[in-house]
């Protein structure tokens, strides 16, 4: 499959069959990530691959309700379990480098909060990486944000030191097609050239 193609055809995938992802693909999947760009080459990104018994336990920590979970919240935490449920596998990315840094290299505040952000996009690069090879595979993938609002539980459940940046289910679609067809702003709207002082 061609760069591009994958590009515009990758869809979120909502619903999966029943039907294993085999475990060489899923490493497949996650070697593609680990060779992301990321800043000084900090490689900072983890991945914990939940299935089975694990995968019900993810599921269960978002289906459970918080007295304080507002309706859009209970909605978001319900639809990310039955994705999780649905999926052959879950695919937790965290960065394990802030507490690393913490303990070795001394930094100010402002040091600390650049380099978190660093962390964020260098996790998010693997992650596109992920989403895209497991789409030229023929699997479909949800990128998670909701379960950020369980990190702490996530956390403790997966025994997880750093920061959790998402959550990617990955499965067979239930369809041939990964998704309904989506537009993008044109590219007047999203680019510009500047090449003069004003």
């Amino acid at each position: 499959m061609k760069i591009d193609d994958a590009i515009r055809n990758r869809r979120t995938v909502r619903q999966y069959m029943p039907k294993k992802v085999p475990k060489a693909a899923v490493v497949k999947v996650i070697d593609a990530a680990r060779w992301a760009p990321s800043a000084h080459n900090s490689q900072p990104w983890r991945f914990i691959v939940a299935e089975g018994e694990k995968k019900k336990d993810l599921a269960d920590i978002l289906a459970r309700r918080n007295s304080k979970d507002v309706l859009l919240v209970k909605m978001l935490l319900t639809q990310s379990a039955e994705m999780i449920s649905s999926a052959s596998v879950s695919i937790i990315a965290y960065n394990n480098e802030p507490k690393r840094r913490r303990d070795t290299v001394p930094m100010s505040a402002k040091e600390k909060k650049m380099a978190r952000v660093f962390d964020i996009q260098s996790t998010a690069a693997s992650i596109q990486n992920l989403l895209l090879t497991a789409h030229s595979l023929g699997l479909g993938t949800a990128w998670l944000g909701a379960p950020l609002l369980r990190q702490e539980e996530i956390k403790r459940s997966f025994d997880i030191e750093g920061e959790l940046m998402a959550v990617i289910t990955v499965g067979y679609p239930v369809t041939h097609k990964s998704g309904t067809k989506t537009s993008r702003k044109s590219i007047k709207e999203t680019i510009s050239f500047r090449s003069k002082r004003k």
